[in-house]
């Protein structure tokens, strides 16, 4: 499993936080057993976590939600999920074959605003790293099919975070 991180702003560097984001969102796909079961036929599971900065987020937030206002993270699932399973069958289309044979399952992106996480940080009295392993969690199960719209699932979501979030205080 490998989160590629991209930088979309210039306020704030990707490279401390890569091994974090890394961690954090590998933890969360590999929940999935279908996840888990690509990446143990060989095959290698990818996501990009992009830095983004406010106007760029409010932008995406207005364009795919309909909510003209900056949000510290949003998630753009690739495949169908449902609390971690996968709802439809893979086909060799949604794999791409690098150069080296290997296949690739692009699972989706995760955006975050650092700006909008470090205002968070601050409110809420925690570190920046802390943070953005948060925000990296909560959009990475959003990858997976968890959510938050109703009660049930809002509780097994939040569970999920918190037993997964505990790890990743290690490296602050």
């Amino acid at each position: 499993m490998n989160a590629r991180l991209l930088n979309w702003q210039h306020v704030y560097k990707v490279g401390p936080y890569r091994v974090l984001l890394n961690d954090v969102v590998s933890r969360a796909v590999l929940t999935s057993e279908d996840v888990a079961a690509v990446e143990a036929a060989g095959d290698k599971c990818q996501i990009n976590v992009i830095f983004a900065g406010p106007l760029q987020i409010r932008r995406l937030n207005a364009e795919q939600r309909g909510i003209d206002a900056t949000t510290d993270v949003l998630s753009f699932p690739m495949l169908l999920f449902k609390n971690g399973r996968l709802k439809t069958r893979l086909k060799d289309f949604d794999f791409e074959t690098r150069p080296s044979g290997v296949r690739v399952l692009h699972l989706g992106d995760i955006v975050i605003c650092p700006k909008r996480a470090e205002e968070q940080a601050v409110t809420i009295g925690q570190s920046l790293s802390r943070e953005l392993a948060y925000l990296a969690l909560h959009g990475a199960l959003h990858l997976i099919g968890y959510d938050h719209i109703d009660v049930a699932d809002a509780r097994l979501m939040r569970a999920m975070e918190k037993r997964m979030i505990e790890p990743s205080d290690q490296n602050e």
